[in-house]
Formats: C-alpha cells, sequence, structure tokens
C-alpha cells in the first residue's frame, strides 16, 4: 500500500463552497478538492469524510474522526457506516482521507503505523460492505501529510 507523491509543487486550488464547486469525477478531481480543504498541513491522525451525490457534487457536510487509534478494525467501520447512514442517500459515494503528520526518516512521510492503518479502512470497508452495513460506492482512500495529498489507488468509485 503506497500513495505517490509527485504533485507536491503545485498550487492548492481554492475552496469553493460545495454547490459552487466543481463537481467530483475522477480520482484526480477528488485530489484537488482534497488538497482544497486541507491546505498545506500541520495534521494529526484523522480520518476524514466526505459524501458526494452520484453525479459527483459534494454534499455541504465533511466529518474529520480525530485522534484514530493505530488500528481500525472492521467493527469501527460499521460503526461509521451507521454513522453515515444518518446523512446519505444510498445511491451517494463516500469519499474517505487518512490524515497523518509527518514521519520523518521514512521516504515518503508516512510511517509503517500509518499504511497499516490506511489497509485496515480499506479492509473495512470491504468487510462492512459485506455485511450489508456500507452500501455506498467508495471512491479510493487518500493520504495526506504536510501539504501532500494522494491516492492509495488509483480507480474509479468501488462498488456498493
Amino acid at each position: 500500500m503506497k500513495a505517490t507523491h509527485e504533485h507536491q509543487t503545485e498550487p492548492i486550488q481554492s475552496l469553493t463552497r460545495p454547490e459552487d464547486a466543481p463537481l467530483v469525477r475522477s480520482t484526480e478531481d477528488l485530489r484537488q478538492r482534497w488538497r482544497s480543504i486541507f491546505g498545506t498541513g500541520g495534521f494529526i491522525r484523522s480520518l476524514w469524510l466526505m459524501g458526494l451525490t452520484a453525479d459527483g457534487r459534494q454534499l455541504p457536510v465533511i466529518i474529520p474522526i480525530d485522534n484514530l487509534p493505530r488500528r481500525l478494525w472492521p467493527p469501527d467501520l460499521i460503526r461509521i457506516g451507521e454513522l453515515l447512514s444518518l446523512m446519505l442517500s444510498d445511491d451517494a459515494t463516500v469519499a474517505m482521507a487518512l490524515t497523518c503528520p509527518w514521519a520523518p526518516g521514512h521516504r515518503d512521510g508516512f510511517s509503517r503505523d500509518d499504511g497499516r492503518l490506511a489497509a485496515d479502512i480499506q479492509s473495512g470497508v470491504e468487510s462492512a460492505r459485506a455485511q450489508g452495513a456500507w452500501p455506498w460506492r467508495t471512491w479510493p482512500l487518500h493520504m495526506a501529510r504536510d501539504g501532500a495529498v494522494e491516492a492509495v489507488e488509483e480507480s474509479r468509485p468501488a462498488a456498493a
């Protein structure tokens, strides 16, 4: 599980109100939206959740879950799915970003624990989906730290 970080020096787009923002139709569009939201960083370990309509319009609520433990387990993602079900229709899509503090001494700035947590999130979503607790299509997980935001994997939203 590796995030790439080849876009670190590009300018960050201005953050606009969700109803005025361009549609998110690709992983790159989503990466740019996260960059607009996060700015240049200074992160704690948090999982950010954003709902999008089926056509890619950002919904007005973004949920940060701060001070994450080193591991997340499938029941944790089922509980997160229960929270999302209060806000999202089944035809929405879910975007998630894991923000992490800079990890000195690691080539890409992410620690081994950060990579493990990203894998936990991805497998937890799949487990929740298999149990019927995650009906939404899910965009690739993004990871962010100090001005860099990258998709963990490049693909369109995973089918529900």
